[in-house]
């Protein structure tokens, strides 16, 4: 209804935080994600949180060196699962 409500959040995410403090209830139940400061991948604003939480998982596994250029590690590798599946290599 044209009113826009935001807020910053830390990895784990929480749907029900994330509900309270942007006001996701029955009737305003979209989100979307318009920043992600120090994110270090590009993800969609629709991404769910879900999705998020399970990136942000597999992002904890890898090493930062992996992390400081991750994109082109990913173009390597086709995907961020590959590429953690092959971070030993």
């Amino acid at each position: 209804e044209g009113e826009l409500v935001g807020d910053w959040f830390s990895f784990p995410l929480d749907e029900e935080v994330i509900a309270e403090r942007i006001g996701l209830n029955a009737e305003y139940e979209e989100y979307a994600i318009h920043d992600t400061d120090n994110f270090p991948m590009e993800i969609s604003e629709y991404t769910s949180i879900e999705e998020l939480n399970r990136i942000y998982e597999q992002l904890e596994e890898l090493p930062d060196y992996l992390l400081d250029d991750l994109d082109s590690f990913i173009s390597c590798y086709g995907s961020l699962e590959e590429l953690v599946e092959h971070k030993d290599d």
